[in-house]
């Protein structure tokens, strides 16, 4: 069951994280703060993506022994007790989160690529590379 909970968040919440990215930075460009932005909106989409079936998961890992037969048994007695809200528990504290590291991340990572496409060789041949001749 926990194999099955992450793929269902973590392979669509990947996909979305990479549309919201690329339709952001098409929109917006590519300066530091559009693709902070962009990777923030992402990594905020992932995680609404991926909450509710963590919720799910955890709710199964610490029920008493034999309460679900899967996963999938516990969202009808969740969303009765709770409401939709119960799907979403944590995603405040989760996106902030994401928005920040991912924005900085993505940011962090072209400002080094940018450093490296104007400083290092662009050859990929290693005896060119490291010849002294």
């Amino acid at each position: 069951a926990v194999v099955s909970t992450q793929s269902t968040g973590d392979v669509p919440g990947s996909g979305l994280f990479y549309v919201l990215y690329q339709a952001t930075t098409q929109r917006y460009g590519e300066t530091s703060s559009s693709v902070m932005l962009a990777g923030g909106l992402g990594g905020m989409a992932m995680w609404l993506w991926g909450v509710p079936p963590d919720v799910l998961k955890t709710k199964f890992q610490t029920a008493p022994p034999g309460k679900y037969n899967s996963f999938l048994d516990v969202a009808p007695e969740l969303y009765r007790r709770e409401g939709p809200g119960a799907f979403f528990k944590g995603f405040a504290p989760s996106g902030m989160r994401a928005f920040l590291a991912n924005g900085v991340c993505l940011v962090v990572y072209d400002l080094v690529m940018q450093a490296w496409k104007k400083y290092l060789p662009t050859t990929t041949n290693k005896h060119q590379l490291y010849s002294t001749v």
